[in-house]
Parts: structure tokens; C-alpha cells; sequence
């Protein structure tokens, strides 16, 4: 081959190469572009209740970091109270939703003065 059909290949690789580029793209925003007014709403499905889960992996996740306190050297001990206050807390709110009679800690400890609003979807 010499240069010049080269020349001409790759020319018509690159046109091919473009008008590929822009059918691929027309497609992806045809194919995006849905009103999504007519479609139907998917259902919600709630989340399951607190009771239905079991105990175990609250006192699994806290023998875990029992384990990895240990394990981890210079882990002092108001670093290991912040640790095991703050991941307790975080389970007790995440789980609060599932739970009839919770009372939230919002307000009631130093500092938690709002949290986000439970997505029950999830």
C-alpha cells in the first residue's frame, strides 16, 4: 500500500468513526428523553420493620469493634468512648424509623440538631 490510499483509509475511518459517534449519541438521547408523566409510578415498597430484623447484628457489629480497638495499638480510651458512642448513636437513629415508639435523640444530645429524613424505599 502506498501513502496515499493510507491517506484515503484512514479518511474514511474517520468519517466512518464520526458519523458512528453521532448515531450512538442520537440514540442514547432519544432513548433518555421520556416523559416521565406517562409512565406508571413504580411502587413503594417500605422498608421492614426493626422487630423483623435479628438482634445479633447490633452486638456483632459492636463485638467487631471491640475486636478492632484491641487490635489497633495507640487507641486510647476517650478515642475508643467517641468511637463506640458516635457508631452506637448512628445505629440507634438508623433504626429508629422501624421502631413505633422511638423517641429520636435530636435535640437531646450535644451537637445532633437535625437529621435527614428516613428514605423508606430503601
Amino acid at each position: 500500500m502506498n501513502e496515499c490510499s493510507i491517506s484515503i483509509f484512514y479518511k474514511k475511518l474517520y468519517t466512518f468513526l464520526r458519523l458512528m459517534t453521532f448515531v450512538v449519541l442520537a440514540a442514547v438521547l432519544f432513548t433518555s428523553c421520556k416523559d416521565k408523566s406517562t409512565e406508571e409510578p413504580t411502587p413503594i415498597i417500605l422498608s421492614k420493620a426493626t422487630s423483623e430484623f435479628k438482634a445479633n447484628l447490633a452486638t456483632r457489629w459492636t463485638d467487631l469493634q471491640l475486636q478492632l480497638i484491641k487490635s489497633t495499638p495507640g487507641y486510647a480510651l476517650p478515642v475508643v468512648a467517641s468511637t463506640l458512642g458516635y457508631t452506637s448513636l448512628a445505629l440507634y437513629e438508623s433504626l429508629g424509623y422501624g421502631m413505633p415508639n422511638n423517641q429520636s435523640l435530636v435535640g437531646q444530645v450535644n451537637g445532633l440538631i437535625s437529621l435527614p429524613k428516613t428514605d423508606l424505599t430503601k
